[in-house]
């Protein structure tokens, strides 16, 4: 069975700046064939400075050889860090859906919102009712979806591309000023 922590080699992507002058040696730059009967694993993150504050979402999706297929890096505006959870995945499973991707499992840190996935809690906030439905709503576009909890060590480089967006979007307020 394919776990989210049996894959080495992204732990050192939350040291690369995600930009348009940096590439990565372990993102692949050509379409690489996707196939259907291979689990693809997707590391999704949000984070919040503040709760509610400034907020960004990113997702890696990658081959379980560790190879980055995708990485989504996305300003969310002012929200809690929940919703900045929440929109990691959907945003992961909207890249997923590009790529052809089948079969996902969803490596994130946000017990709560795996929970919520699995069912073993209910989603009771306002906020975040419509965003699992989102999630939802997605699942029929892919043979399997499958989440699992790790630790925030084992989530860096999606951590990093979360709060890079947060960071370019200060950085642009700061290049207009």
């Amino acid at each position: 069975m394919l776990r989210c922590t049996s894959v080495r080699g992204l732990r050192y992507l939350s040291r690369v700046r995600f930009n348009s002058s940096t590439t990565s040696p372990n993102v692949q730059d050509k379409e690489e064939h996707i196939d259907p009967s291979e689990t693809y694993l997707m590391y999704t993150d949000g984070a919040s400075r503040g709760n509610p504050g400034l907020a960004g979402s990113g997702s890696v999706i990658a081959n379980r050889e560790g190879r980055v297929l995708k990485k989504v890096s996305v300003y969310l505006g002012t929200v809690t860090n929940n919703v900045a959870e929440y929109y990691g995945v959907i945003h992961g499973l909207n890249a997923a859906k590009e790529l052809g991707i089948q079969k996902l499992l969803i490596c994130l840190d946000s017990e709560l919102l795996c929970r919520q996935f699995k069912g073993e809690y209910r989603v009771k906030h306002p906020d975040l009712v419509p965003l699992m439905q989102r999630i939802r709503d997605a699942e029929p576009h892919f043979q399997s979806i499958q989440m699992q909890h790790v630790y925030r060590e084992d989530n860096a480089a999606a951590d990093a591309l979360a709060n890079q967006a947060i960071d370019d979007y200060l950085n642009d307020l700061i290049q207009k000023n």
